[in-house]
């Protein structure tokens, strides 16, 4: 038990005094007290750093944040020791058993109670990172400059020009894009399908300026997107994006890949907790 638990409850240091506590006195030891927390420098109430807000993300808490938090669930008495030992948000999902009881968290149902509020958190935390959008847009209609917007106006009426339209996440990429296998009568008699590929399968990005005759400054940027060729998928059409887009773009897919490939291992462990 921690230094300070024992500070606040000197009877459970006495000479002779057995090693298992009653209900009550280890529910009481294992409780600080506001005062005690308040005493930490700029502390804060748990609802101030918390607040209703359920998609709060603990990676960015503080070692005062993770305090407060420790006291929501009941484990307050070892704020301090987390405190000292300069533990934040961003660090409680590689704490193991041995780290807790080098922290005073003796107890094994202490242990176990906090291995699994710490999973509860990267599991959301993961999630989170997973579903939010990074990035999203409508792909160009007019993708070859002026000669290619005056051919499509020619030819074909401009409500059937609906632009493809993409959205990153960080588990996946969605392409909603014309369905030609679907493609039924006239012109404007199109359907639209939307295709997830899973960030995993991604091999490769690249991205280039496609040049056109008479330019005007409205021909597209292609991002090309490679699937890995071991899992026969099919290939996914270039996006087209505005004019100097293409590479901040494929930056973004290329981090969203890189940042998926290092939370999958996290989320394995955490889902066996």
């Amino acid at each position: 038990r921690s230094d300070w638990a024992d500070e606040k409850h000197p009877t459970a240091r006495r000479s002779g005094a057995p090693q298992e506590m009653s209900r009550e006195a280890a529910t009481t030891a294992r409780r600080a007290t506001k005062a005690d927390l308040a005493s930490l420098p700029e502390y804060k109430p748990l609802k101030t750093i918390l607040g209703h807000d359920e998609d709060v993300d603990a990676a960015e808490w503080s070692t005062l944040d993770v305090a407060n938090w420790l006291e929501s669930i009941g484990l307050g008495c070892f704020a301090k020791r987390f405190a000292e030992h300069k533990i934040t948000g961003d660090l409680l999902h590689v704490l193991t058993e041995d780290h807790l009881k080098e922290l005073g968290v003796s107890l094994i149902g202490d242990r176990a109670l906090l291995m699994h509020q710490i999973a509860r958190l990267w599991r959301g935390a993961v999630h989170r990172r997973r579903f939010r959008t990074i990035w999203e847009a409508d792909g160009l209609v007019y993708h070859g400059g002026c000669f290619d917007w005056c051919f499509k106006q020619m030819v074909c009426h401009p409500c059937c020009n609906d632009p493809d339209h993409y959205r990153l996440t960080g588990a996946a990429l969605y392409v909603t894009e014309r369905d030609l296998k679907r493609h039924k009568g006239a012109c404007c008699q199109t359907s639209k399908h939307t295709r997830a590929i899973d960030l995993s399968v991604i091999a490769g990005v690249s991205d280039f300026h496609r040049n056109a005759v008479c330019d005007c400054c409205c021909s597209a940027d292609v991002v090309v997107v490679d699937l890995d060729k071991e899992k026969g998928l099919e290939p996914v059409d270039p996006l087209l994006v505005t004019k100097g887009d293409g590479h901040v773009v494929a930056q973004k897919l290329r981090a969203a890949i890189e940042e998926a490939q290092t939370l999958a291992p996290g989320m394995q462990h955490m889902l066996r907790m």
